[in-house]
């Protein structure tokens, strides 16, 4: 269930207000797109948590339990789609889509968001580091957090409170 998931550092066991349908605004003063119906979210969730290895296979979503079982070889795809989810679900949107490429000599950490001009980024992530697909969806949620903070409030300060608002 969603509420297992702690995303865009949600305290556990609660959805942020947003994801409830909530009219109200960000931080920013923009306003927020219609909230996607239940069935929606909750295929979305689905998904999501059904990366997760501590996920049975017969309880996951195919598609996600086929990018579990093919990872290395479906590695883009799934970067594409779960950044199509937390766009949509996460981001309203809001992040423009910016390359994001795999790095075989990223050996020190699994991932990193470097902004460019403009309030662009290109997101980084190790091929030596990510084995997984929920290691993966778990980086590029983090790195989409920092391209957030950057693209969308103009903030590059590390994981301070930009970073944390995502």
């Amino acid at each position: 269930m969603w509420t297992e998931l702690t995303l865009r550092g949600a305290r556990r066991g609660r959805r942020p207000s947003w994801l409830e349908g909530s009219s109200s605004e960000e931080e920013d003063g923009a306003d927020r797109k219609a909230p996607l119906s239940p069935e929606e979210r909750d295929r979305d969730a689905w998904f999501l948590e059904s990366l997760s290895e501590a996920v049975e296979p017969e309880r996951s979503q195919p598609d996600a339990l086929l990018f579990r079982r093919r990872f290395g070889a479906l590695r883009d795809k799934l970067v594409s789609e779960l950044f199509t989810v937390f766009n949509r679900e996460l981001f309203r949107d809001r992040l423009p889509r910016q390359e994001i490429a795999w790095r075989g000599r990223l050996t020190s950490t699994a991932g990193r968001c470097v902004f460019l001009e403009g309030q662009s980024y290109r997101v980084e992530l190790s091929t030596a580091l990510l084995t997984s697909a929920e290691r993966t969806r778990d980086t590029l949620l983090h790195e989409l957090c920092h391209a957030a903070a950057w693209c969308v409030q103009r903030s590059k300060g590390g994981h301070g409170h930009a970073w944390r608002f995502w």
